[in-house]
């Protein structure tokens, strides 16, 4: 699909990498968050909430990638 798109491969890579550098950040972030979160619909749930909206879009971004770009 890359390659239809016209993408170097030498670029599909710098989002993964970027992403596995911001994940090992935010993951200790958001998992102390969720831990001394104290909503009333539980400790982990707004996270999961949150989380799951955020993929729906990013899913919807790459659906429609060839649009946007």
């Amino acid at each position: 699909l890359q390659l239809k798109l016209g993408i170097p491969i030498g670029l599909t890579l710098i989002p993964v990498i970027v992403a596995t550098v911001i994940g090992l950040f935010l993951t200790p972030i958001i998992g102390n968050l969720s831990d001394q979160c104290t909503s009333r619909i539980g400790r982990r749930r707004p996270f999961i909430i949150v989380l799951f909206i955020i993929n729906l879009i990013s899913a919807a971004m790459i659906s429609y990638s060839r649009i946007i770009g």
